[in-house]
């Protein structure tokens, strides 16, 4: 029958549609896109840029002040932030530090992201083999004007760091998101390991 090709169309719309239909983790293909990271030291310096990082509108790349409080803080920051977290990339833990000008209810998290399908896989990256996680950092948490940071520790005995095997963190590329009222903002970040190697260009910050 000439036209019983046509039962194919949907299929192929449906496979088009998803970035991998096949993956174990449905719902979550597509999300969290790594195109790059800003290399940050562990005092907030930025290093250098490796590719070319995606990043919210509202989120900034700029140098970043560890030593930096709200009680150091003379007057509210102007504008809601998002800085780079440092070190980044990392393997034990990382700072993440914000700023609002406003007393906000702030949640801050991250998700697991990932390279492009269409680069090389490297160990435990593929979307199809690596479970999606979210971790919540700060829930609905009311803070203060001003500077806080959060640390993002890869080796914690908490039971919201562990994947479905009672594992630590898994190496690889996460994505930290914060929402304080109508803000929102996002960076990605690199979680190395041992025995794990991570992309080139990342190595010589990685191991310091």
């Amino acid at each position: 029958m000439k036209f019983s090709h046509l039962f194919l169309i949907p299929i192929v719309l449906l496979l088009s549609g998803c970035d991998n239909p096949f993956a174990v983790t449905p719902g979550t293909q597509g999300k969290n896109i790594v195109t790059g990271i800003y290399v940050t030291s562990e005092w907030g310096e930025l290093y250098s840029v490796w590719g070319n990082p995606k990043t919210s509108r509202t989120g900034t790349s700029k140098e970043k002040n560890i030593f930096s409080s709200d009680e150091e803080e003379v007057g509210a920051p102007v504008s809601f932030e998002l800085n780079v977290p440092y070190p980044n990339p990392f393997i034990g833990s990382s700072t993440v530090q914000f700023r609002l000008p406003v007393a906000s209810s702030v949640t801050l998290w991250y998700e697991t992201a990932y390279l492009s399908q269409t680069e090389n896989v490297l160990p435990n990256q593929s979307r199809v083999e690596r479970r999606f996680r979210r971790v919540f950092l700060v829930k609905d948490s009311k803070k203060a004007a001003g500077t806080h940071s959060v640390q993002l520790g890869t080796l914690l005995n908490n039971d919201n760091e562990l994947d479905d095997n009672g594992e630590r963190i898994a190496p690889g590329f996460y994505r930290v998101f914060i929402q304080a009222g109508s803000f929102t903002a996002f960076h990605d970040i690199y979680i190395g390991g041992i025995g794990y190697k991570p992309p080139i260009g990342l190595e010589e910050y990685l191991y310091y």
